[in-house]
């Protein structure tokens, strides 16, 4: 499980395919191997529980929110990436190489592929009651 740059695209490359890879494990791999991350110059640890994103905690004036496809989830980090898949087991042609190189989405590719799907963690000030 693994990324090639910023943009954000998960890669999975497993010899089992029906392995189950989460959201959870992701983060957990990102943590073991950098710690943290910085967004606009300020550090922040690698985590995400459900309850904290990146070191800032849900509480009664904040919430946490996952969003797949524009949907909320209430998986958190128990989201299956690999039930998100768009390639064939077995396929091992561009998006779908088993070491992807380059650009994951040239506009051919993403003309015949679709982008995948969209996952978004949201950490937002809690709405007034």
């Amino acid at each position: 499980m693994h990324t090639h740059d910023a943009s954000g695209i998960i890669h999975i490359e497993a010899t089992d395919q029906n392995a189950a890879y989460t959201l959870g494990q992701f983060f957990a791999l990102w943590r073991a191997t950098h710690g943290t991350v910085t967004i606009n110059g300020v550090s922040h640890p690698v985590s995400y529980t459900g309850d904290e994103l990146l070191g800032r905690r849900a509480d009664s004036t904040h919430t946490i929110r996952l969003m797949v496809d524009g949907k909320q989830s209430n998986e958190g980090p128990r989201l299956v990436l690999t039930r998100l898949d768009y390639c064939a087991a077995k396929d091992n042609t561009p998006p779908c190489s088993p070491t992807a190189v380059g650009d994951p989405f040239p506009a051919s590719i993403t003309r015949q592929y679709g982008t995948g799907h969209t996952i978004v963690l949201e950490y937002a000030t809690t709405p007034a009651q």
